[in-house]
């Protein structure tokens, strides 16, 4: 990856899978080592954003298969894309983002700061 412009790749999964910021630092957090199970109440403790949004982010991400969901009354949500190929585009993605959000936001964002719709 360059300086500038990430993998085309990269920049595909993203463009597929990443609606928003608030989705991508759910996914970043259930992403990151030791991976374990996700009540949305503490993905909401951790994101600090609205219950009814992160628990929709944790459903599109189901949805996409990188996540699994566990149980059924208090659903949790792991970390678990079925291809290899996903998990190691998440872990390049970790670190673009740490080291360029604002990258990382022009192409969740290509148009500016407005949210994209899901597929």
């Amino acid at each position: 990856m360059s300086e500038d412009r990430p993998r085309p790749e990269l920049v595909a999964f993203v463009q597929r899978y990443i609606r928003s910021l608030e989705q991508l630092e759910i996914l970043l957090l259930l992403s990151t080592p030791p991976l374990r199970p996700w009540l949305v109440i503490e993905v909401y403790d951790s994101v600090k954003s609205n219950p009814a949004s992160v628990w929709q982010r944790l459903e599109e991400l189901h949805r996409d298969q990188l996540l699994i969901k566990v149980g059924a009354k208090e659903p949790e949500y792991v970390f678990q894309p079925q291809e290899q190929r996903l998990r190691d585009l998440v872990a390049e993605l970790a670190v673009l983002y740490e080291q360029r959000r604002v990258r990382v936001r022009q192409i969740i964002y290509p148009g500016g700061e407005t949210r994209r719709d899901s597929a």
